[in-house]
């Protein structure tokens, strides 16, 4: 549930190291395959705030958070962010029916942050 999701996130986030994995643009990696050779990986962040795609309301700032999609949970939105004041928040939007509506729904409630 929605709910059970926001207590594992708002216990994660205790962590420095935590924040600072959601709040990554792209990440970058060397590993070595089976047969001991060297493998470079570059991963960029699927969080389309931080991908330029949308903007969050004025007045919102987000932090990081978690995207993910399945076709039984459709697609899906967790975030941290904060207002103007630092306060922070946690939102999340469960089984959405498209990345883009998904942001859309995730920009209302970050909108009502400020209101």
């Amino acid at each position: 549930t929605a709910y059970d999701l926001y207590l594992i996130f708002n216990e994660a986030i205790r962590y420095d190291f935590i924040q600072e994995i959601i709040h990554m643009t792209e990440y970058q990696t060397t590993y070595y395959d089976k047969n001991g050779g060297e493998k470079k990986l570059s991963v960029k962040s699927t969080n389309r705030f931080f991908r330029g795609d949308f903007t969050a309301p004025d007045q919102v700032t987000v932090i990081g958070g978690k995207t993910g999609t399945t076709n039984a949970a459709g697609h899906c939105l967790m975030l941290l962010s904060r207002d103007v004041s630092a306060a922070p928040y946690i939102s999340i939007i469960l089984r959405s029916t498209s990345s883009d509506v998904l942001y859309g729904e995730m920009i209302d409630l970050l909108d009502e942050i400020h209101k």
